[in-house]
């Protein structure tokens, strides 16, 4: 990932095109990162949204309590034994 100074952005964005995920440092910390465009998107409109239970419906309960983990994680499954 590339990696920017933060009192560098203007100067690199007016010369640059954003094409994959920069980091962005401050006094040479992590501090942010910038995506292109496209990308926010795609995180946006895919993203997930948290529900509180009360807000489920009876058919998501049902949904929830029936459903079973993917076998590939059978591995774990002692994890979950007392």
């Amino acid at each position: 990932m590339m990696e920017i100074n933060a009192n560098s952005v203007s100067d690199f964005l007016s010369q640059h095109e954003v094409a994959e995920p920069i980091m962005i440092k401050r006094q040479g910390i992590p501090h942010a990162v910038m995506i292109p465009y496209e990308i926010f998107q795609v995180m946006h409109r895919d993203s997930r949204r948290a529900l509180r239970v009360e807000e489920l419906t009876d058919e998501d309960l049902e949904a929830i309590s029936n459903s079973r983990p993917p076998t590939e994680h059978n591995q774990y499954n002692d994890e979950s034994e007392d």
